[in-house]
């Protein structure tokens, strides 16, 4: 009993060691912190973020990973691209406001300018 448990814990220790396989976990923990944590994310975290995920992809480039790795691999970067585009969306959102309310006070000014060139004009 005790010579299977030695060696159950031995290749689980071999399998935990597995970089492709701890690359796999990198991605998926990365997918549920966006997934879990993103909608309370700054522009910083999102950053940040950024960079862990490219991180992540250029040590998952030099691994080699089966085919069910590879669909499962490709799942999790679609979850993360939803995330990524989510969070997009919502700056281009809020960039788009804070033109409108720019160029709303632009052309207050302009208005105001030109109604005190006609006034002049007008004197």
């Amino acid at each position: 009993m005790k010579k299977i448990l030695v060696l159950l814990l031995g290749v689980f220790a071999l399998v935990s060691c597995d970089p492709s396989e701890q690359a796999y976990r990198d991605l998926l923990s990365f997918t549920e912190d966006l997934e879990q944590n993103g909608a309370t994310y700054t522009q910083e975290d999102w950053e940040n973020a950024s960079l862990e995920y490219e991180a992540i992809e250029q040590n998952m480039s030099k691994l080699s990973f089966t085919d069910e790795q590879r669909r499962e691999i490709g799942k999790l970067k679609g979850r993360c691209a939803v995330q990524l585009t989510k969070y997009s969306i919502k700056k281009t959102q809020q960039d788009l406001s804070n033109f409108l309310l720019e160029a709303e006070g632009f052309m207050q000014s302009i208005t105001e300018e030109l109604d005190n060139v006609s006034s002049e004009v007008n004197q």
